[in-house]
């Protein structure tokens, strides 16, 4: 006589395959909630790194807007920066409250400077960073700063002589 409790063999084989669905489903999304966060990530990497080079760019064609009108103001008069003060700068007037671009011939702010040796024909002076600036030459260094969330500096120099020895 077979027992009352006893569960048919058909019921105890369907049992033994159950609960396989939850775990692959549950490594389904763990998988695809990986995959997502890595390209999240992936995008704001590539977006601060666009941004990036953006600002770059921009401080760039700042800094090639200082140099011009340095060069157009030299043009009309040679003397421009050999001045004791050293006050002389070209500013540009802020496109933003913080984007600006600067060329200064003061030796004491600390910043890059340019430098006039425009009227001496027969001595080498010593510009920004101990460079030697050759006699009737102008070195001008442009800083252009940048302020989205803190300040940039991109110094072009002017002309390529004065980038290093």
């Amino acid at each position: 006589m077979a027992k009352k409790n006893a569960a048919p063999s058909r019921l105890l084989r369907r049992e033994t395959g159950r609960g396989f669905s939850l775990p692959s489903v549950l490594i389904l999304m763990a998988i695809a909630l990986t995959a997502g966060l890595a390209i999240a990530a992936s995008g704001t990497v590539t977006l601060n790194l666009s941004n990036r080079y953006a600002q770059s760019q921009k401080a760039l064609r700042l800094a090639e807007a200082a140099v011009n009108q340095a060069i157009y103001r030299l043009e009309g008069d040679a003397a421009w920066g050999n001045s004791a003060s050293g006050e002389l700068q070209v500013d540009f007037g802020p496109t933003n409250d913080s984007e600006y671009a600067r060329i200064t011939f003061d030796r004491g702010t600390g910043s890059p400077y340019s430098l006039n040796n425009f009227g001496n024909s027969s001595a080498d002076s010593s510009g920004w960073g101990g460079r030697v600036i050759p006699p009737n030459t102008v070195c001008l260094v442009a800083v252009a700063h940048l302020c989205p969330g803190g300040i940039r500096l991109y110094p072009l120099k002017h002309p390529p002589h004065c980038a290093g020895r």
